[in-house]
């Protein structure tokens, strides 16, 4: 039996939520753990069979799982994640400072704006559940984005998108950020002491994957992004609720694969029950994945691994400074 849990929608308060696992840090003394290049849930939809495309169909599968394009596949059409943030300025550059947490009226008044604006060019703005919008676009652009876990808190002239369609996109953020500034939103926003958003990140671009080579048997969890990926591979699907008092752990399922996403801190809270009723010493693998300080993290831990008593990383403190 295979594990593998990813814990997703990082935020500023979820390093001190799962430094709070005991068996977590217990797991680091003995487990194996190595960075990532690649962005966490881009890591999940590799690992769930999803092929990248010019990019990581991040958006699409975020429509499908509001059922905003049914017929995606057909159409033709793909969405891009458009993400709240703030820049500030930088000597001749921007810094991509955070992520802005916008209200619903306020997303719902940005909404329209944008859908009116950019109605012309054949792009339609929908909110996202997690915040921000998605955006569909009738025409393929073929270029390369990066993940606003690799931008965050770094120089944007960094990451600029590549390839042939670069330049459209880039024309949207520039346009996007004219709208956004001196916008009354962001006006109210200053004189309340609140951060303004005065740009989005656009990332994620493609088309819903036509079938995936998955080859995990259950999904666990109740992200969007998690539920998606059970629907279009086909694939059994539980609540965490089931995952604690239902879920059947005999050694007919020896030889099965699981995927459990964590989101949120009510969540996270959940690490250590679910670490203990997995019951570690009756799996072949577990395999934890976490962001932490927007890099990547893979934790490995094989039973063989418990007698490994001299094996000492580092505090997990460590990976928040």
């Amino acid at each position: 039996m295979q594990f593998d849990i990813f814990i997703i929608d990082y935020n500023t308060n979820q390093p001190v939520k799962i430094a709070r696992s005991s068996s977590l840090r217990a797991l680091l003394r003995v487990g194996k753990i190595q960075k990532i290049a690649q962005p966490l849930d881009a890591v999940l939809l590799q690992h769930c069979g999803v092929h990248k495309q010019h990019d990581w169909p991040l958006g699409a599968i975020d429509a499908f799982s509001l059922s905003l394009e049914p017929n995606n596949e057909a159409s033709g059409a793909q969405f891009w994640r458009a993400v709240p943030v703030s820049l500030s300025l930088l000597r001749d550059s921007f810094a991509l400072e955070q992520i802005v947490a916008l209200t619903a009226a306020e997303i719902s008044d940005l909404t329209v704006l944008f859908c009116q604006f950019f109605a012309q060019d054949g792009l339609r703005f929908s909110e996202n559940a997690h915040g921000g919008w998605l955006v569909r676009n009738q025409i393929n652009w073929v270029l390369e984005t990066h993940h606003l876990q690799q931008v965050l808190g770094r120089n944007v002239a960094q990451f600029q998108s590549t390839g042939q369609d670069a330049k459209q996109l880039r024309a949207l953020q520039n346009q996007l950020q004219m709208l956004l500034y001196e916008h009354p939103i962001n006006q109210a926003r200053e004189a309340a002491g609140l951060p303004i958003c005065n740009s989005l990140w656009l990332y994620g671009g493609g088309k819903l994957p036509v079938q995936m080579s998955s080859t995990v048997d259950y999904f666990v969890g109740e992200h969007n992004l998690v539920k998606s990926l059970a629907t279009i591979s086909g694939k059994p699907i539980f609540s965490m609720q089931q995952l604690t008092n239902q879920f059947d752990f005999k050694q007919k399922n020896q030889h099965t694969k699981t995927v459990v996403v964590l989101e949120g801190d009510a969540e996270i809270d959940q690490l250590d029950g679910i670490l203990k009723k997995i019951k570690l010493n009756k799996i072949k693998q577990l395999n934890i994945h976490l962001s932490i300080n927007g890099e990547t993290y893979f934790l490995r831990y094989q039973p063989n691994d418990a007698w490994k008593f001299w094996r000492r990383t580092k505090p997990f403190e460590a990976y928040f400074i």
